[in-house]
């Protein structure tokens, strides 16, 4: 005796789901299976043929394919998410004018970058670690913006720090117009040391807003102020030191002090002018013409000291003369 049975072989359902895939992060992707026809569905929660953001890094999606009869078949795809540039700029600085800082930028996934100053213009960086110099000038405003760019494949980040760039002193020196031996700094209220042109070097215990010369020569002021900054004067020249000594022996001024008048005396038969200044140093008397023997009236001048800067040809005579 004898008995048969019939097996039937159902085809599994065919799937595709496509080639592998490379974005860039935050970009949508969608995958979407080619069947003939079966029912398809994908893990991590992805729908099929529905645009969906995908993880930086690279990950695979499986879809499986179910056909009728309830036979099933799979297949998958790699999608590599590619970051964007990552940088890092060191922080914020203060600096005064002329004086260098150092930025460096740290950088992830970037080939390549630039730095650049209030989002224009080309700093060159220094190649081996990625730091770059930046020395700010008087013209620069009270902040500078300095970038670094970074680039890839997948588009630009961008990483700024501040400069603040501190104010400096504006240095001068003039001579006193009561005194052309004294030297008196600007601005007022700052920190000063008198420097010998001649040799460039500092004049010990020379840190007053004046300088009064021993000595002809040049001489400038290098004025600091309080938040550490600096600049130099200009060199003024001092040349008429030894000229009081010569006119002093036949150029007196007298009584000193005095209650009322004074009487200048000169050398016989010569003439000179006259300019009084008072204790800050302004102009409130001047005679043109100065015999031998004149007298100055000083009754209306306020008590306290007076300068009287009396010119006899090309010499110069200093003489204080104190008003009771």
């Amino acid at each position: 005796n004898q008995d048969s049975m019939v097996v039937v072989v159902n085809p599994l359902p065919t799937v595709n789901a496509g080639p592998n895939y490379s974005v860039c992060d935050g970009q949508n992707i969608t995958l979407a299976a080619n069947t003939n026809g079966s029912s398809v569905s994908w893990n991590n929660g992805v729908v099929n043929g529905f645009p969906f953001t995908p993880t930086v890094g690279s990950t695979t999606y499986t879809v499986t394919a179910t056909s009728g009869f309830g036979c099933q078949d799979t297949d998958s795809t790699v999608v590599t998410v590619n970051p964007l540039p990552s940088v890092s700029v060191s922080g914020d600085q203060s600096t005064c004018a002329g004086s260098p800082v150092v930025f460096t930028a740290t950088v992830g996934s970037s080939p390549s970058g630039s730095w650049t100053t209030n989002g224009q213009g080309s700093i060159a960086p220094n190649v081996t670690n990625n730091s770059v110099t930046y020395t700010p000038s008087t013209n620069d405003p009270g902040t500078v913006l300095i970038s670094y760019a970074a680039f890839n494949a997948c588009g630009i980040t961008t990483d700024t720090a501040t400069v603040t760039v501190l104010p400096s002193p504006a240095a001068t020196a003039t001579p006193l117009a009561s005194d052309p031996l004294t030297l008196v700094a600007s601005p007022s209220g700052q920190i000063y040391q008198w420097i010998d042109c001649a040799t460039g070097l500092p004049i010990a215990d020379a840190t007053t807003v004046t300088y009064t010369a021993t000595q002809n020569g040049s001489y400038a002021v290098l004025v600091t102020s309080s938040n550490g900054c600096s600049d130099q004067s200009d060199c003024a020249t001092i040349n008429q030191v030894g000229l009081n000594d010569i006119t002093s022996l036949s150029i007196t001024v007298s009584p000193n002090p005095t209650n009322g008048s004074v009487t200048v005396s000169l050398p016989a038969n010569n003439e000179g002018s006259l300019s009084i200044y008072d204790a800050q140093g302004r102009l409130v008397q001047t005679v043109n013409t100065l015999n031998n023997g004149d007298e100055i009236n000083l009754s209306t001048f306020t008590p306290g000291m007076y300068t009287f800067k009396i010119t006899f040809g090309e010499l110069i005579h200093i003489e204080r003369i104190i008003k009771n």
